[in-house]
């Protein structure tokens, strides 16, 4: 199993064409937002944005350019849910997906991978706390390494490399067949959801 860090995940992403990142981030972001569908559609949570935002990333992708909505970033952050206001299971990956999706905006606004390399982690992170949540037992939680081993998280490391070897075979252009099969992709990969929620 081949697990990126974050380095490794940033170097990858820098050789490739803008267009291949912002594909990359599409692919995460599609993943986690079922997770913030859910929380939305239980906690009465306006979800709206995010999918707007989606859609236009898609959008770009599509014509083969990244303009977007410059207020989308800051509707993503001033919408996220707090975890505070929340006392749900879904909590911390709805903050997750909103975050991440507000990421691939500032992305798609600068062209500073980071950003593609922080939604990366934003979707370990979500595994992470999934792990945490199934096999911590109180008052022991599990250590980093543990977390980092969990198999949760371990598949998610997996996706996210089989996502970047997807995109890295893309042509440079990504013509509209291109843009196709990650669609396709989009649609047919696991969302990242907890165990039992799937």
């Amino acid at each position: 199993m081949v697990a990126l860090d974050e380095f490794m995940l940033e170097q990858r992403l820098r050789r490739l064409p803008r267009q291949g990142r912002l594909a990359f981030a599409l692919l995460l972001n599609e993943r986690m937002i079922p997770a913030l569908y859910k929380f939305a559609n239980e906690a009465d949570f306006d979800s709206s944005i995010y999918r707007r935002c989606l859609n236009g990333a898609w959008s770009c992708l599509d014509r083969g350019r990244a303009s977007f909505d410059d207020d989308c970033v800051k509707e993503c952050l001033e919408h996220a849910p707090e975890t505070e206001d929340y006392n749900h299971l879904l909590t911390s990956a709805a903050l997750n997906s909103a975050l991440s999706i507000a990421a691939m905006m500032e992305y798609m606004a600068d062209d500073d991978v980071s950003h593609v390399v922080e939604s990366a982690g934003l979707a370990r992170d979500t595994a992470a706390s999934y792990a945490q949540e199934m096999e911590a037992v109180a008052p022991r939680s599990l250590s980093f390494d543990e977390v980092m081993m969990h198999t949760l998280v371990l598949r998610e490391l997996q996706q996210q490399a089989d996502d970047l070897e997807f995109v890295e075979a893309l042509p440079v252009d990504i013509p509209q067949a291109a843009i196709a099969l990650v669609k396709e992709r989009a649609v047919t990969m696991p969302a990242l959801l907890p165990p039992g929620l799937a």
